[in-house]
């Protein structure tokens, strides 16, 4: 067990960011983050130095019990109050935080992830709003998308040509960009202008993607519903329970506990990046006219799909009678009461208030297919 006891360097309420941890670990302080000199800081860290660090302002307590495996590479990444609301002004949302024991305070919401989770998040949203600034050509719009990246990634190639394009003096702004930014020195305005024009022929990604998100528990039998349905329409599917099994030793087929318990650990270390790779291989099957998305288990896994397509995403829920679940469960000789209960199950009605229609188990197949395909339109 990791427990996170402080967050070094609170940044503002300007800025989307990553902080280094101080985390606990049998017994002892240690620091991570997401550069090698990180855990440099946890050398002869204790508690009397810790909190000389939180009394003189560069630490945040925190008390975070995560289940991340030893030797795990942990950051914070936060998401100020003032960022959000730039973010959203500039019609950028910031993403939701997909991550272990999100915690909000007056200047913003924080939360404990992967280094690779952590720079995925940044570099889609900058990705995102470079691709939202070529397409603007109001000035004081792109001035402001240009800040919001700032306050994201400031050192970005993407950021950095958005600044230069956006300044009143472009020349000027790219002359202090070679004395203050380590490898701009040899920048110049061609390539600043060609990297602005390649996001411009570049679409963005999901764009041509319809998706549709299944979510139901154990005992509903809806992976055997998505089954029928996707090859009676022909339509394309892809399952995060894939995508968990690919993540376990090859070669053998792994017990629901053991995909359970692999699957709420992903969720809470990388749950941007399963996302992504779901999405992925749902793209690559984006010629279907629908690809269908299995295995939702999350309220905020299904937030993060519609960040990441947000006009393509649509929520279908398959629903049973507890009765019905826990005689299947026992017919396949599970543990009702520890199966009902696990983490990935614990948010299915909420995810049946959220979906935009929902199916009883023993539906008509070519109906549920019917209604689907006009609700993705």
């Amino acid at each position: 067990m990791t427990r996170v006891v402080a967050r070094l360097d609170p940044p503002s309420s300007k800025s989307f960011a990553m902080s280094p941890l101080v985390v606990e670990r049998d017994g002892k302080l240690e620091v991570t983050g997401f550069t090698e000199g990180s855990a440099h800081r946890g050398n002869d860290l204790d508690q009397n130095k810790l909190h000389e660090l939180i009394a003189a302002g560069h630490a945040t307590p925190a008390s975070v019990e995560t289940n991340f495996p030893p030797g795990a590479s942990l950051v914070g990444i936060w998401i100020g109050r003032a960022f959000g609301a730039l973010a959203s002004e500039i019609g950028v949302e910031a993403p939701p935080l997909v991550v272990a024991m999100t915690t909000s305070d007056d200047e913003g919401s924080w939360g404990v992830t992967s280094v690779k989770d952590a720079w995925l998040y940044l570099d889609l949203w900058v990705g995102r709003a470079l691709a939202r600034f070529v397409k603007t050509a109001a000035t004081d719009e792109r001035r402001m998308i240009a800040k919001a990246m700032r306050w994201a990634l400031p050192l970005d190639p993407r950021t950095l040509a958005a600044s230069w394009s956006s300044a009143e003096q472009p020349a000027r702004e790219l002359q202090w960009q070679r004395q203050v930014v380590r490898g701009v020195s040899s920048a110049s305005e061609q390539q600043m202008r060609a990297l602005l024009e390649q996001t411009q022929r570049v679409p963005e990604p999901y764009q041509n993607l319809k998706v549709v998100a299944f979510s139901g528990g154990t005992g509903t039998h809806r992976e055997a519903m998505v089954r029928t349905v996707t090859d009676a329409r022909g339509w394309g599917r892809v399952s995060f329970r894939d995508a968990i099994v690919r993540r376990l030793a090859a070669g053998r087929v792994p017990s629901k506990a053991e995909l359970m318990r692999t699957g709420q650990l992903a969720v809470d270390m990388e749950a941007m990046s399963l996302a992504v790779e779901v999405l992925g291989f749902a793209e690559a099957q984006s010629q279907k006219r629908i690809v269908a998305v299995d295995s939702v288990r999350h309220s905020k896994v299904a937030a993060l799909l519609k960040w990441l397509a947000p006009n393509n995403l649509s929520r279908v829920a398959i629903t049973a009678k507890t009765e019905v679940r826990v005689a299947r469960l026992r017919d396949r000789h599970l543990d009702p009461d520890a199966i009902l209960a696990d983490p990935t199950e614990k948010e299915l009605d909420v995810l049946e208030r959220e979906a935009d229609v929902n199916f009883a188990d023993d539906a008509d197949p070519i109906a549920v297919a019917d209604q689907i395909s006009a609700l993705a339109g």
